[in-house]
């Protein structure tokens, strides 16, 4: 996939997340999700928390209070939605404006780094070296990096990616600029996952279908070491550790 093209991809995602703030609110706000509860006990009243792709962000409600804390996400409509929310609550003091390509966090800032369900709306390999790049650089020495990607081989989802094969394979016309953009240059499991919006509208949005083994072998290639890897709710997810 040409750089333009995902950068394409990454704007037009922006707006489908500026668009529909309140329904993603009502979809998220009361969804219990065992996994982050789990890896929000490893946090420490004190501690930096750089929280990646943040939206209208769920995490804090887990955290202990007396955190540093730094919600990232590309959708300003999202993030103004969070400050309104959480406010100063438990310690949160910032919320910034970017994309994973280019997180706006200082180096080796945050001791916990959380990206979830964000990586897989990253478009193209190199971008996704890119932001498992970033994730590494903004974690500190011995910092974990929690991640989490939907598992689209599903019985729910694995749909998705072989209508993407019929599109590539020329068999399934496209009938939208998405589905015409990933069948000229995505890959085979590069989909469109559709999501009601506001107003019942349905909304395309892009989604890579991760192999199992495909985001802890990213993460090495980027130098982090893998210390948990597993599937829980749908989701692919992985711990990482960033080395001294």
């Amino acid at each position: 996939m040409q750089e333009a093209t995902a950068d394409r991809i990454q704007d037009y995602m922006q707006s489908v997340y500026d668009a529909n703030v309140r329904s993603f609110f009502q979809s998220r706000i009361r969804m219990r999700w065992e996994i982050l509860e789990q890896w929000a006990q490893g946090v420490q009243s004190g501690d930096t928390v750089a929280d990646i792709g943040c939206g209208i962000g769920r995490i804090v409600s887990l955290l202990p209070a007396g955190i540093r804390y730094c919600g990232v996400d590309i959708s300003e409509r999202q993030l103004a939605w969070a400050r309104d929310t959480w406010g100063e609550e438990k310690g949160v003091r910032e919320w910034k404006q970017g994309s994973m390509g280019s997180i706006p966090v200082s180096d080796e800032w945050a001791q916990h780094v959380f990206a979830v369900a964000v990586m897989h709306h990253v478009p193209s390999p190199r971008f996704r070296a890119r932001a498992m790049g970033e994730l590494a650089r903004i974690a500190a020495a011995g910092g974990r990096i929690y991640i989490t990607v939907w598992n689209l081989w599903s019985r729910r989802h694995r749909k998705r990616i072989w209508e993407q094969v019929l599109r590539k394979a020329g068999m399934r016309r496209p009938r939208t600029w998405l589905e015409y953009t990933l069948a000229r240059e995505g890959a085979w499991n590069d989909c469109i996952v559709p999501w009601k919006g506001e107003r019942g509208v349905y909304l395309e949005r892009y989604h890579h279908a991760f192999w199992a083994g495909e985001l802890s072998r990213l993460a090495r290639k980027t130098g982090l070491r893998v210390v948990w890897k597993g599937k829980e709710r749908g989701n692919i997810a992985i711990v990482a550790e960033k080395l001294c």
